[in-house]
């Protein structure tokens, strides 16, 4: 049998943003018992890792008990996440269930970004890129490219700019943000 490389999974259609680029998604959820039966199932799957997004995955109140689940096949995890609602109680139980996060940036300077992230705020992202480094699980800063800020591209890899190639993840080829430039 073939197995996926990786799996991405919109575990929630719930946001507490209204960015500008998103597509939207169905308003209706999985309930509990499925989603906690999805997690379960896709080890058998094998993936090297699965993306867990949303909407704002967060906002899950099953999210903890999900990654737990897949993390017991130690399959890694990557989280992409606004930033909004991050705070150390979160990055603590990130680290330690090894979560690697992704927190989106997609203007690079406060009047764009804000723009852009509609009820976002730079500064608040700031400090979530920073207590994310401070415990070593920033993996990456996404960016969706599109007509509200290709202009902008150059300064965005600016922002995101000090990225190497983790010596735990060369077997794999992933890069991995050291810092993001906030």
């Amino acid at each position: 049998m073939n197995t996926p490389y990786m799996i991405d999974w919109a575990i929630t259609n719930r946001c507490n943003l209204d960015c500008l680029h998103c597509r939207g998604m169905d308003r209706v959820e999985l309930d509990s018992r499925t989603i906690l039966r999805v997690a379960e199932e896709i080890p058998s799957l094998k993936p090297r890792w699965v993306v867990i997004e949303g909407g704002e995955p967060v906002l899950r109140k099953e999210l903890f008990e999900i990654i737990e689940i897949i993390r017991k096949s130690n399959i890694e995890i990557y989280l992409i996440s606004n930033g909004m609602l991050f705070n150390e109680d979160l990055a603590r139980r990130f680290a330690e269930l090894e979560v690697n996060l992704m927190i989106s940036i997609d203007g690079a300077d406060q009047e764009s970004y804000e723009k852009i992230r509609r009820g976002a705020s730079f500064e608040k992202l700031k400090e979530s890129v920073a207590i994310a480094n401070e415990y070593g699980i920033l993996d990456s800063c996404p960016i969706t490219i599109g007509k509200h800020n290709y202009n902008q591209i150059d300064k965005l890899f600016q922002r995101t700019a000090w990225w190497e190639i983790s010596q735990d993840r060369r077997k794999y080829g992933d890069i991995k943000c050291r810092a993001c430039k906030l």
